[in-house]
């Protein structure tokens, strides 16, 4: 796994896993029941997974209100949705990112070759 980055807004945390040297990702979105803190709807807080599981995250955040803040956001998580994604190339050489369903990913990463 390249990155671990997530970003924490008001009704839902972000987290964006980069695998098989980059070529995939898989992006975790946490709805929330509540935000961890005190939070306005334009505001978002920056951070990276450091421990738990994908389905009980602990999460540090580096700009925290009250600072550096690590969060257990499993009591606050109602639905997680995933979005499996492969990165592909246009006909022009432009470089996107595809979203693919989780077989088309699972076959993806078996066949790739990093």
């Amino acid at each position: 796994m390249l990155n671990k980055v997530c970003i924490l807004y008001k009704d839902h945390l972000r987290l964006t896993l980069l695998v098989g040297g980059g070529q995939a990702r898989k992006t975790y979105i946490y709805w929330l029941k509540e935000p961890p803190f005190a939070m306005q709807d334009y505001e978002s807080y920056e951070g990276r997974w450091i421990e738990g599981s994908v389905e009980e995250p602990v999460i540090l955040l580096e700009s925290a209100p009250s600072g550096v803040q690590k969060i257990d956001l499993s009591p606050y998580i109602d639905e997680i949705e995933v979005i499996y994604q492969i990165m592909g190339v246009s006909q022009s050489g432009k470089i996107s990112w595809k979203t693919v369903s989780e077989d088309e990913y699972n076959d993806f990463m078996k066949n790739i070759d990093f």
